[in-house]
């Protein structure tokens, strides 16, 4: 692997602004059972080709567009190249998820290569994190960690997405205080985007958060 230099985050926002404006199209079986319970086609053909019009209708007024490397993403960079000020971020999520539920847990995919996704002209990778108070806390933590550095090793920036959920036998769930948990958790990792969850309370009480 060669270091260099990452990008900055001028690479996900829009020219001059520094605004975000983001297009999430990494979705895969939460996306197969949205295009089933609408009555459409819901093979991986099916997702490549949803991805792809998304993105040719979307990535032009995005400043960053969000894919994994199972549903579109060759074609994506070898067809549809996205426009200038459109940065392309990389899932390296391997998702636990059984077909029609929820994402249970996640962990980095090591089958991913970062060269290559800088190559096709990716400038970050993107992580999702399950934060649940389950026990396995420190391997959630040291997932995030092992991805931040391996962005940093690659020159690509480190996009991480914590979401807070309840441990199957917790009660009297606390979101706001699991959102803000997962912040001190993964917050001193040091990402260059932590695009977390927001708490109830900071939305009616501050646009600052």
């Amino acid at each position: 692997m060669t270091a260099t230099a990452p990008p900055t985050l001028d690479r996900l926002a829009r020219p001059g602004t520094g605004r975000f404006a983001m297009v999430a199209m990494d979705q895969r079986e939460s996306l197969r059972t949205m295009l089933r319970e609408e009555s459409h086609p819901a093979d991986d053909a099916a997702l490549v080709s949803f991805k792809l019009d998304v993105a040719a209708v979307l990535a032009p007024l995005a400043s960053a567009f969000l894919i994994d490397r199972y549903h579109g993403y060759p074609k994506l960079v070898s067809t549809r190249p996205l426009p200038a000020g459109c940065g392309l971020i990389l899932a390296v999520d391997a998702l636990t998820q059984q077909p029609g539920g929820p994402v249970e847990d996640t962990d980095l995919d090591e089958a991913v290569d970062v060269d290559q996704a800088r190559r096709d002209g990716v400038v970050a990778l993107k992580l999702l994190v399950i934060w649940k108070r389950d026990g396995h806390e420190d391997r959630r933590v040291a997932t995030a960690e092992r991805f931040v550095a391996l962005c940093r090793g690659a020159g690509l920036l480190s996009v991480l997405e914590p979401v807070a959920v309840a441990a199957p036998d917790q009660r009297d769930f606390d979101l706001d205080a699991a959102i803000l948990d997962a912040a001190a958790a993964f917050g001193p990792l040091g990402p260059d985007l932590y695009k977390g969850q927001v708490p109830r309370r900071a939305r009616a009480t501050s646009t600052t958060w």
